[in-house]
């Protein structure tokens, strides 16, 4: 199991352990691995030795080298869009630092070329200074999610203690290529996965092509989002345009979703060999309207993944950040914060997430027999995902 099915899994048992506790207390839970491994490449540029090396290991690296590679994957898949018609997207890095810490020039270098990341001064040391950068953390959080993330931090969140306080946020916004109709949206039924039900909007669609198939005890299904424009190279030939899409896995069962998560085994061959998706015609597909929003705090996550030392208030390791010596105490990791926050409607979708770290084509022919009609009716929980497709490893 990767360490993106493991934030999910993660994320997943939370929300059942307040189901059972709460039969009242619904919760959706969402989280953007991508946004995470941004805001954990910035800080494995500022680890060293036995630090560095258990970071390495939860991305998936063997080397540095490994690692830069991967960053800069990263930073192409999510560059801005070219086109009228392309998703929207904004890939941003910030980070404010008690003004008393310098940050090495070297690192800085690096965060502005590699990463289109600015350093902002802040005042750590009174309560003052504390409001102050909540309140501009907040105000651009707010301005870079479209209106979407009224509050990322707390004034109860940040201390005197506190030295740096890195953020990336992730906003994409895509149109369907098969666009619902606002008039075929009806409300219904939503089973639980405590048994309940309540009323919700669905979108619905009947006789079109998707590409469709079954995996674990699931349906698939592949919606896609228009796409951004090719655009010419330095070289003068053509860049390969990105290609969004949203996967939905729907159990067969209603309450299946946990025993999905519990068993699936996701790694980079899964949608190549694995999952063998058809331009299929679908009979019926009905799709609810959602706007989930999830706030999960990920510290004992990452501890249970393996990455300890971050988090140790005894770690020397984190000396690539700044020039002033800390004799008395070493630089480690207080909070790690993720709030997600996706809509999705019958134009298409809005996604944004925040990671804060604290220091069918129609074939004419016959074809005989007729298959049973294929229907998607996803209401029941279900998984969800947003992926780019010509990249495999995003």
């Amino acid at each position: 199991m990767n360490f993106s099915l493991k934030l999910a899994n993660y994320i997943l048992q939370k929300s059942l352990i307040s189901i059972s506790k709460n039969d009242d207390d619904i919760k959706n839970a969402v989280c953007s691995p991508v946004s995470i491994d941004a805001v954990l490449n910035i800080l494995a540029l500022g680890c060293r030795g036995p630090t560095l090396e258990q970071l390495l290991q939860l991305l998936g690296c063997d080397t540095v080298k490994d690692f830069n590679a991967t960053a800069s994957i990263l930073a192409g898949v999510l560059k801005e869009s070219k086109g009228v018609n392309a998703p929207g997207i904004s890939f941003l890095n910030t980070l404010w630092v008690d003004q008393q810490f310098p940050l090495k020039a070297s690192f800085r270098e690096v965060l502005r070329d590699e990463f289109n990341t600015e350093a902002w001064a802040a005042d750590f040391s009174y309560q003052v200074g504390i409001q102050q950068v909540v309140n501009e953390v907040n105000i651009w959080a707010e301005a870079e999610s479209k209106g979407l993330i009224k509050q990322l931090t707390t004034e109860n969140a940040v201390s005197k203690d506190t030295m740096m306080i890195l953020i990336n946020v992730l906003y994409f916004q895509g149109n369907w290529v098969d666009k619902f109709k606002s008039k075929d949206t009806e409300d219904g039924d939503f089973y639980l996965l405590n048994g309940n039900k309540l009323k919700v909007p669905f979108m619905n669609k009947t006789s079109t092509c998707f590409d469709y198939g079954t995996f674990q005890g699931c349906q698939v299904l592949r919606m896609l989002y228009e796409e951004e424009e090719e655009v010419a190279t330095n070289k003068g030939d053509k860049q390969k345009a990105r290609s969004f899409s949203m996967y939905i896995f729907l159990p067969e069962l209603k309450d299946g979703l946990p025993n999905l998560m519990e068993n699936i085994k996701m790694d980079s061959t899964m949608f190549k060999d694995k999952i063998k998706l058809r331009n299929e015609m679908i009979s019926k597909l009905s799709v609810p309207k959602f706007n989930v929003e999830c706030d999960v705090k990920l510290t004992d996550f990452m501890k249970e993944v393996g990455l300890t030392l971050p988090f140790d208030e005894n770690c020397k390791d984190l000396t690539g950040f700044i020039d002033f010596p800390m004799e008395d105490k070493g630089l480690y990791v207080t909070d790690f914060v993720q709030k997600c926050r996706v809509e999705t409607d019958e134009g298409g979708t809005i996604a944004v997430a925040f990671t804060r770290q604290q220091l069918c084509t129609m074939a004419a022919r016959y074809r005989p027999p007729s298959p049973p009609p294929i229907n998607f009716v996803a209401d029941h929980p279900f998984m969800f995902m947003i992926r780019e497709v010509l990249i495999p490893e995003f």
